[in-house]
This record gives structure tokens, sequence and C-alpha cells, in this order.
């Protein structure tokens, strides 16, 4: 939505700036024009630049931590086989539970995914151990899950970290300007169509590219759904992928079975989903 509203209001203002531009010749200062698109050119270029490394690298410790609990999730799995067949098969169901419901949510709302977290937490803590190997793999889980905890917390305020509507807005004046007084090149010529076309194209990728990092939505396939699949695999479950990840076919480099879930209700509430098994060619 936020892409939409973009690409409308800068064509619907470079429509009217075309129009004022052509019932208007001859009667708008050149040098001021020069000057307040230098100046916006600068601020906005000073400003883009901030928010894009400050939302990359946030991309960038997001998708670090996630990969991180991924080991986490993995060395734990490798100490549940010490536990009791029936313990195994309910841990093993919670945990499923818990990275299903981490897709269920966007990565904004990956604090929803908690209460899964803690039931998973709880019941391991609840483990009655009959013989030392036991307990000693009891302690390592519960060792595990409290780093797991700590990546947690890490994702979460990391994802919480985004750009605000004041400052999209400080983006968008600037933006703009620099479209506006871009039209002021406009002279009826192909160059001069050409030169306005191409900055006020490249203005809406730009800002469209930031809104992507910035979201957690950009080159989604490599950095969530591929290593998840990765993930469920190793620990010996099917992938799980929402409906409409599978529709929108953000899975290019993933095959075989998978679980789909379908949800009845308006996100964020998942009740009630329902699950089916799909082979992806």
């Amino acid at each position: 939505m936020k892409r939409f509203l973009i690409i409308t209001s800068f064509v619907v203002i470079l429509l009217v700036a075309v129009y004022f531009k052509l019932t208007n010749e001859g009667n708008l200062d050149n040098q001021l024009i020069d000057t307040a698109r230098t100046i916006s050119s600068f601020i906005f270029g000073v400003l883009f630049a901030y928010y894009l490394d400050s939302s990359n690298e946030k991309h960038k410790l997001i998708v670090s931590n996630l990969r991180k609990d991924d080991a986490l999730m993995i060395s734990i799995h490798q100490q549940v086989k010490y536990l009791d067949e029936n313990t195994q098969i309910e841990f093993m169901r919670l945990l499923d539970n818990y990275l299903q419901s981490q897709i269920d949510f966007v990565l904004s709302d990956y604090y929803l995914s908690g209460k899964e977290f803690m039931k998973l937490y709880t019941y391991v803590q609840d483990i009655k151990t009959e013989n030392i190997e036991a307990k000693e793999a009891k302690e390592k889980i519960l060792s595990l899950l409290n780093s797991s905890l700590e990546v947690r917390k890490n994702v979460e305020a990391n994802a919480y970290n985004k750009i605000t509507p004041g400052e999209w807005i400080t983006l968008f004046i600037f933006a703009l300007i620099i479209l506006l007084t871009t039209i002021g090149l406009y002279n009826g010529s192909l160059e001069s169509i050409i030169v306005t076309a191409l900055l006020s194209s490249g203005v809406i990728i730009l800002l469209i590219l930031l809104d992507r990092i910035d979201n957690l939505s950009w080159r989604q396939d490599e950095y969530i759904w591929l290593p998840l699949t990765l993930l469920f695999r190793d620990l010996g479950l099917l992938p799980y992928f929402p409906v409409n990840i599978v529709k929108h076919r953000k899975l290019r480099n993933i095959k075989g079975i998978i679980r789909v879930a379908k949800y009845p209700n308006q996100y964020p509430d998942c009740s009630g989903k329902i699950i089916e098994e799909v082979d992806i060619k």
C-alpha cells in the first residue's frame, strides 16, 4: 500500500507540475529553481543514505540473529534424543508449533511468537528425568533455550525499529521538491522529457527499495524462506509456509513437499488455520 501511494502521488504531482509549467511559461525564476533543486538533492541524498544504511544494518542484524537461532534449534534437537520417547514426541510438537508461529506473523510482529516459545520453555522446565543422561540433556536444552531467548529479544528490538512516519514525510517532501524543480527544465523537447521521466522514476525506485529493506521484505527468498526450509528439514519436519508466499511464487529455490497454511481469520488472528501438504515441482 505504501508503494502504491508513493507511485500514485508522484504521477499526480508530475502531471500537475507539467500543467503548471506549460501554463506559466516565462513566469518562473530559474535561478531560484536551480538553487532549490541543488539544496533539496543534497539533503535528500544525505537523508536517504542515512536511512538506507540504518535499515540495511538492521536487516543484516536480524538475518544474522535468525541464523544463530536456527543453529540453537538444531543443537537442541540433538539433545532431545536423550529424553524418553513420549517426551521427544511432545517436545517436537511444541517446537514445530513455535517455528510455525514465527512464520505465521510478519517479522515486524515477531514478538507475537513469544507465547509459543514460552510454552516450549515451560514444558522443558517441567520434564521429569529418570537418569543422569536425560538430566544433562535437559540442562543443556534449557541453556540453549536461554540463548535462544536472548536472540529473540535482539530480533524483536531490531524488527520494531522502523523508519517513522515523520521521517518518511521528510524524505517524501524533499523528493517532491526535486521532482517539481526538475519540471523547470521541461521545455517541450525530447531530452527534457527523458530527463524528467528518468529522475522521477529513479526517486520512486529508491523510495520503494528503502521501504522494502525497512519492512524486511528485501530478497526474502534467499534470506528467509530458503534457510527456514533447510532448518525444518534438519529437524526432521516438513517445511512450512503461509499460503500467500506460495501464491506469489516467492519460493524459487525450494522444491519438494511442503506444508501450506491457510488462515480463515483476519491477520494477526491465526487461530483455526488449515495446513495442507503441497508438492513443489
